[in-house]
């Protein structure tokens, strides 16, 4: 069976959208205009106010192309005025096709970002809606399908910001991924029993549909075979949250974005929490989770806005991909010693997040795990951690202290970049690199190294390799002293440290390389070298206290 959460959202895939619009065309204010299919591109080319547009006749090979693009240039005919004090008007178009013949299907982009349609009737000899074929039309508020279709492809609706209500007849059987991504005016949904078939990926299918709070099911559950699963999937609906079983596991696979509960309990009865669950239900300020649950999917309270508090009970065993992406009012997360690993992006932007207790069952932290966490001002990192991912704590403005595990083996790129309050770091003695721009842009940093607890003035680097740009801006760094044995020392590694005052290491900094640039300008920048620098031979196996400073020259001095 494939992972359950190719259920999530299943619900998705069987959608009748409740709402009738049979009134549209009557509510629509414009002028009314019938022509025929040959002459319609013309026609439209020649409005100049809102339009009912009634097309009649039969549609041949390029029609639907030729219209669709006189809705393109007449779009682009009113919006390029180039005097922005002057009001730009629009004229609206409301295409009425329901008494044509011939148009087979609606192909993919046909309507792509027409702003200019508020309204469309199909006609009865439509059978399919290819993919994005009504991609980001944001004043779409009518659509009329037949009872002809039956399939509406990936992302038909994605963006149609206006679309508030549309009746998917009982012909549809396929309904494909994202199909109405971001529609934030959508209210309802009712699910039908015709699809059986879906996509692969539906996690995104009513992703930001923010206004979505009413969910039914006719006969309040639907029974149907999967053919990654051993068993049938049962999709039920209590209190308009979707929740779907199957093999032994329940999963809670869509809570809607609309409901404006501010607390909720999941049933103990849920082993699984599916694919953005809970993503954009910005009313949510707390969320109970039972010990029943074992596996939280990728971005289940993604964009939850007034999420404040979250206990992960110790039945969970790692936290998935941005799970927590950008709540940005959570506080507090109680993670349990039952986790070992703290997946990418986990808690991406969380604004609010003062302080994350980290526990020692943790073996791994990903790629940008606590990025943009801004209210974040100490981190311990056990010494359980062997791995942590690149942009783990960047732009974490005010993180001020850092423990660092002493399991780690290296600093990835970009790990500390722009922690602009960061004072300083002690470096474990198992690290032997540091990648690229890992400190750069920590302005307040003031030393680093293996060795800061016994000097903080004096960093000593111990590792074989600094990746370019590694302290880039460490305008605060004062004294910096680099392992002999270090064999990669990267481009700009120091560039920019304005307060750097002796810099040791095993280079020549007045030999030139095979370009010509000096190491100097190579390690510093042009221009931008420390007052005094020395150099040791790279093969000392330890710093030599004999090694002498060397004044440099003016010309190569940092803003002299």
């Amino acid at each position: 069976m494939r992972k359950i959460k190719f259920l999530s959202v299943i619900f998705t895939m069987l959608v009748f959208l409740a709402g009738c619009n049979k009134s549209a065309a009557a509510d629509f204010k414009g002028k009314k205009v019938t022509v025929s299919v040959e002459n319609a591109a013309e026609t439209i080319l020649g409005l100049t106010e809102d339009t009912r547009l009634v097309l009649t006749g039969r549609f041949k090979a390029g029609d639907m192309d030729e219209i669709a693009s006189a809705l393109e240039k007449l779009k682009e005919n009113y919006s390029n005025n180039e005097d922005d004090s002057v009001e730009t008007p629009t004229v609206n178009i409301f295409l009425d096709m329901s008494k044509t013949e011939g148009l087979k299907k609606i192909k993919e982009d046909c309507f792509k970002d027409l702003d200019n349609l508020v309204g469309i009737m199909l006609p009865k000899s439509v059978t399919e809606i290819d993919g994005a074929a009504f991609w980001h039309c944001t004043f779409l508020k009518y659509i009329e399908i037949p009872n002809s279709v039956t399939r509406i492809g990936d992302r038909a609706f994605y963006y149609c910001e206006s679309l508030e209500s549309i009746v998917i007849p009982d012909s549809v059987t396929k309904i494909e991924d994202s199909v109405f991504y971001c529609c934030t005016s959508l209210k309802s949904v009712v699910l039908p029993t015709s699809v059986t078939e879906f996509g692969h990926d539906f996690s995104n299918v009513f992703y930001g549909c923010e206004n979505l709070s009413s969910i039914t099911i006719p006969g309040n559950a639907w029974k149907f075979e999967d053919e990654y699963s051993s068993s049938d999937v049962l999709v039920y609906v209590k209190d308009n949250v979707v929740y779907a079983q199957c093999d032994e596991k329940e999963l809670l696979d869509f809570y809607p974005a609309g409901k404006k509960d501010k607390k909720f309990k999941i049933p103990d009865t849920v082993t699984v929490i599916g694919d953005s669950a809970f993503a954009g239900c910005s009313f949510l300020e707390t969320v109970i989770i039972p010990n029943s649950v074992t596996e939280i999917y990728g971005r289940a309270f993604s964009y939850c806005m007034s999420l404040e508090s979250i206990v992960i009970p110790d039945s969970v065993t790692e936290i998935g991909n941005s799970v927590f992406w950008h709540c940005e009012s959570l506080k507090t997360v109680v993670i349990p010693d039952s986790v070992s690993k703290i997946r990418d992006n986990a808690f991406w932007s969380c604004s609010s997040l003062e302080s994350i207790v980290i526990p020692d069952s943790v073996t791994e932290i990903g790629d940008y795990a606590f990025d943009s966490c801004e209210s974040l001002k100490t981190v311990v990192i056990p010494d359980s951690v062997t791995k942590i991912g690149k942009g783990v704590f960047e732009h974490c403005e005010s993180l001020e202290s850092v423990k660092l595990s002493e399991s780690l083996d290296s600093i990835p790129d970009v790990a500390f970049h722009s922690c602009e309050s960061l004072i300083s770091v002690e470096l474990p003695k198992t690290v032997w690199e540091i990648g690229d721009n890992a400190f750069g842009n920590c302005h307040k940093l003031r030393a680093v190294g293996h060795n800061i607890n016994l000097d903080p003035d004096i960093g000593v680097i111990t590792c074989f390799r600094i990746g370019e740009a590694a302290f880039y801006g460490c305008e605060s760094l004062k004294n910096i002293a680099v392992w002999p044995g270090i064999n990669d020392l990267g481009e700009n590694a120091f560039y920019g440290c304005a307060s750097l005052q002796t810099f040791s290491s095993p280079f020549n900094y007045n030999e030139k390389m095979n370009d010509g640039t000096l190491v100097g300008d190579y390690i510093f920048g042009k221009g931008y070298w420390p007052d005094r620098v020395r150099t040791g031979t790279s093969d000392s196996s330890e710093f030599s206290g004999d090694w002498e400073y060397t004044d440099v020259p003016y010309e190569h001095r940092y803003n002299k």
